[in-house]
C-alpha cells in the first residue's frame, strides 16, 4: 500500500514514483494493476515505462486496452511490446505489426516490437515483414531473422533464399537460421542446395518455369 501511494501521488518527485511502480513490478503486485493502468499515460514517460512493467508482470486481459495503447505511444512502445509478449492476446498482434512497419521507431522499439509479433503471430506477418528488409539496418535484420521462425510461414522461404546471396555475412548466418528453422532443412550456407529445395534457379528464378512448395 505504501508502495501504491507513492506511485500514485502526481506532485511526487517523478523517478521516486518510477522506482515504487519497479517495486510493485517486482513483486508482481496483481493489487497494483488498476493503478498501472491508470499511469500509463503519466507524464514524464519514465513513469509509464515503469507502469507497463507492473502490467507486465502480473498481465490480465482488461490490461489489453493499456498494452495497445503503449504500442502505438512514441516512448512507451518498447515497454508496451515487453508487456505484450507477457500477455500475447489476439488482439495486440495487428497493432505490433503496423507499429513495427512504422518508419519512426527506434532501433531497440523495433526489435521489441519484432519480440512482440513473433509471440502474438498475427496472420501475414511474416510476408509483411519482409518488406523492410532492403531498408532495414543490420540491427533489425538480425531481429526479423530471428523472428521469422516464431511465425511459422513457409511460404517465404523463396524470398529468403533470393536474399540470402546478397546478404552481409553477419547478417547471412541469421538468415540461414531463419531458413532451416521454417523449414527443418539443415543446409547451412549451401546457396545452391537452398535454391534447388525452393525450387529455384541459380538466378533465383523459379526453376522449370514454377517454383515447387517448400
Amino acid at each position: 500500500a505504501p508502495l501504491m501511494r507513492l506511485a500514485g501521488k502526481a506532485d511526487v518527485y517523478a523517478p521516486t514514483r518510477a522506482h515504487a511502480l519497479t517495486a510493485l513490478a517486482r513483486l508482481k503486485s496483481v493489487d497494483a494493476l488498476p493503478l498501472a493502468t491508470a499511469l500509463v499515460n503519466a507524464t514524464p514517460r519514465k513513469v509509464g515505462r515503469a507502469a507497463f512493467a507492473v502490467i507486465a508482470a502480473s498481465p490480465v486481459h482488461w490490461t489489453v486496452p493499456s498494452i495497445a495503447f503503449g504500442l502505438r505511444t512514441p516512448g512507451l512502445r518498447s515497454a508496451a511490446a515487453l508487456a505484450a509478449i507477457a500477455n500475447p492476446h489476439a488482439d495486440l498482434g495487428p497493432i505490433a505489426l503496423a507499429a513495427a512497419l512504422g518508419a519512426d521507431l527506434t532501433p531497440d522499439e523495433r526489435e521489441a516490437m519484432l519480440g512482440a509479433i513473433g509471440k502474438i503471430g498475427p496472420a501475414g506477418a511474416a510476408t509483411k515483414l519482409l518488406t523492410r528488409i532492403e531498408k532495414a539496418d543490420r540491427k533489425e535484420l538480425i531481429a526479423l531473422m530471428k523472428t521469422l521462425p516464431q511465425l511459422g510461414d513457409r511460404t517465404i522461404v523463396p524470398k529468403l533464399v533470393r536474399y540470402l546471396p546478397h546478404a552481409e555475412p553477419e547478417v547471412a548466418k541469421f538468415v540461414v537460421y531463419a531458413l532451416e528453422n521454417v523449414t527443418g532443412k539443415r543446409l547451412g550456407m549451401d546457396i545452391p542446395a537452398w535454391h534447388r529445395f525452393a525450387g529455384l534457379d541459380e538466378d533465383g528464378a523459379p526453376a522449370g518455369g514454377r517454383a515447387a512448395t517448400p
